[in-house]
């Protein structure tokens, strides 16, 4: 079931970046105000990284950074449902021999880059996207997809501490 409502959270994560980017480009020439925006620089804890040139690479790569959550959730929930089916899937057992553990750590970083990459996105697209007012409505987008994620996982944490 937790497999089902992640591949929702990466569902809404994708719908949001194309409402984002579908209004830019019926507003603008989004490529092109991306090419005149002063450089926007990776943030904290990406800051090492090597900036992205705007214009066509920077929104290729946010875009890319967002949608790979999206890929990645399907291939997460396919593998989940076929362990589950094979009896090896054991929802909130920390196991080196338990896919749970793997699954939970990959699908934490596919959405930290995604949630970064929309960030970066927005930073980069705040003026153009004021009119549509997409703040608040991200950090709703946020909360879910955080807290039902880490709900999720203090849930497991709570069970094994139980176990004990």
């Amino acid at each position: 079931m937790a497999s089902l409502v992640s591949l929702y959270e990466a569902f809404v994560v994708y719908s949001f970046m194309c409402y984002l980017t579908s209004y830019l480009s019926m507003e603008y020439d989004m490529i092109s105000v991306l090419m005149d925006k002063p450089q926007t620089k990776h943030m904290v804890p990406f800051c090492c990284c090597p900036n992205w040139k705007m214009g066509r690479e920077f929104w290729q790569l946010c875009r890319f950074g967002v949608y790979q959550y999206t890929a990645l959730n399907v291939i997460v929930t396919v593998v989940a449902l076929s362990c589950e089916f094979a009896g090896k899937y054991k929802e909130g057992h920390f196991s080196g021999s338990n896919p749970w553990l793997y699954l939970c750590i990959t699908t934490n970083i596919s959405q930290i880059w995604a949630l970064y990459c929309l960030v970066l996105f927005y930073k980069a697209t705040r003026e153009e996207l004021q009119p549509i007012k997409p703040f608040f409505k991200f950090l709703c987008i946020k909360a879910v997809v955080f807290f039902s994620f880490w709900q999720s996982v203090f849930l497991a944490i709570v069970q094994a501490v139980s176990y004990w």
